[in-house]
């Protein structure tokens, strides 16, 4: 547990509010977390995935294919915090407790919206507080910062990636992923990826995909490997687990056992074919290369591609999802079915 005063929540309160203010603010809220016990379910991740969990990452989903789906309905609770003196402070404190108390998994900050300008300094102040919090009470909860506010740039919340939230949503995924499918092109989730940037190995983004409302189909693996294959965290909500395709569960089981699927993994477009979301993915030890292509239309694809040219070498690889071997030529000819899945695992 860090014990150094950028961590302390009664010296953040004073920077909030003021050294005489906060003497008393800060007397109360350690009164109300002696009382915490965060209601932590370990068994909601796998032993591999709670190695990144230390550092505020992780995956949502079970260690073994038995297990089914989890979805984050349940594990989440939103937290709107306000800034508007030390009546709104306590009281958005008094809402951090309670569900600190509740075991919510993962909890999400928004921010108030507002006609005034937003106060950058004060929100991450009060984006550290929280984080202070949960490491007081040496609790393994994380902090997802939603930020709603026009002009709120979400690295704001980055600082030094060891007293901020852990996770910054990546708005607008969901809507880029379903759209992308609707047309059969990829130059949507493209853009999208061109514009992950990760701050650093502490912290990372948080990809959440609502299928609400919306039945299994054809469409779904497909849809769930293009969220997986997005840096940082990915949450899923409203799926059905008895009505999914084998293949989730093969997509699932693949990102957890490869390093390369890491939450702060390093990724690159490879743009092989306008229908094709492709990407590259690297584990952060340099130790394993994944080549990931998801077929985002209803039609049949063949096309060749020089391998050199795209980044990655000829040779054996391991197709993770058939988990079967897959000889890659310079020159190689790929084919795809209508929203297949081809990821490729290869040894560095």
């Amino acid at each position: 547990m860090e014990t150094c005063a950028c961590f302390d929540p009664g010296y953040i309160l004073q920077l909030l509010i003021g050294t005489q203010q906060a003497r008393a603010l800060n007397t109360w809220l350690n009164n109300e977390l002696k009382q915490i016990k965060p209601g932590i379910n370990h068994g909601f991740l796998s032993q591999n995935d709670l190695i990144w969990m230390k550092s505020g990452n992780g995956i949502l989903f079970p260690k073994d294919e038995k297990e089914g789906l989890k979805n984050i309905s349940g594990c989440m609770e939103d937290l709107l915090i306000s800034l508007d003196g030390i009546r709104g402070l306590k009281k958005s404190l008094e809402s951090f407790i309670r569900i600190l108390a509740s075991g919510a998994r993962f909890i999400r900050l928004i921010c108030p919206q507002t006609d005034l300008p937003v106060d950058k300094t004060r929100t991450h102040l009060m984006v550290r507080l929280l984080r202070s919090i949960l490491m007081s009470i040496q609790s393994e909860q994380i902090l997802i910062v939603h930020p709603l506010v026009d002009g709120m740039d979400a690295t704001v919340f980055w600082g030094n990636t060891q007293n901020e939230a852990h996770l910054v949503e990546n708005q607008g995924l969901q809507e880029v992923i379903f759209e992308s499918l609707a047309v059969g092109n990829a130059d949507l989730l493209i853009k999208k990826a061109n514009g992950i940037k990760l701050p650093g190995l502490n912290t990372s983004y948080f990809n959440y995909c609502s299928f609400n409302n919306l039945p299994p189909d054809k469409k779904t693996p497909a849809a769930l490997a293009s969220l997986f294959m997005f840096s940082g965290l990915p949450a899923v909500d409203g799926l059905d687990e008895t009505s999914l395709p084998l293949t989730v569960f093969s997509l699932i089981k693949a990102r957890q056992e490869s390093a390369a699927f890491s939450p702060v993994s390093a990724m690159a477009n490879l743009n092989l074919h306008p229908a094709v979301f492709s990407v590259i993915k690297i584990a952060p030890d340099i130790r394993e290369m994944v080549v990931c292509l998801v077929n985002l239309s209803p039609n049949p694809l063949d096309f060749t591609m020089e391998t050199e040219k795209s980044g990655f070498v000829s040779g054996v690889w391991t197709d993770l999802v058939k988990n079967s071997k897959v000889e890659v030529k310079p020159v190689w000819q790929v084919e795809l079915g209508g929203y297949d899945i081809l990821w490729l695992s290869h040894s560095i």
